[in-house]
């Protein structure tokens, strides 16, 4: 059982059972990151996480937030996306859904497309795949020239 909240302030008792549901010991370090996660729509970086979660935990190492981060991707909590060039970002929106990469600034956005999913082929050469995401790369509206 996975609960998957995404709110500004998710309660503390919903991490916490998050947490539980998947096996994983209830930390402060690990509630922390979890709900600096669940309230980022920005696909924050490791760094980006550590710095958010000082504000909470200001004893809290980079690498302790990496070793969480970790542990929920294994867990199924979060995942995370790759970008080319750029390091790993961290999403904890499990729902099915795609991401927008804008190629000069970076950013990371979520795209809910249910056409896309159902297009890729169900068997690809003996591969089964469980799951997929798409990552559109192109220019955000900052980003893109205007006419």
């Amino acid at each position: 059982m996975r609960i998957v909240i995404r709110s500004a302030q998710p309660p503390p008792e919903a991490l916490a059972e998050s947490c539980h549901a998947a096996g994983l010991r209830v930390t402060p370090q690990r509630l922390a990151v979890l709900r600096v996660l669940m309230q980022s729509h920005d696909h924050p970086a490791p760094e980006a996480v550590f710095q958010r979660v000082r504000g909470e935990l200001p004893s809290v190492s980079l690498a302790t937030v990496y070793k969480v981060l970790a542990s929920l991707e294994r867990a199924g909590l979060a995942s995370r996306v790759g970008v080319p060039g750029d390091a790993n970002r961290y999403d904890a929106n499990l729902a099915p859904h795609h991401h927008l990469i804008c190629t000069r600034c970076g950013d990371v956005t979520d795209h809910e497309d249910p056409h896309l999913a159902p297009a890729l082929p169900r068997q690809l050469g003996g591969f089964l795949p469980s799951e997929a995401r798409v990552q559109i790369f192109g220019l955000c509206a900052r980003c893109r020239p205007r006419k």
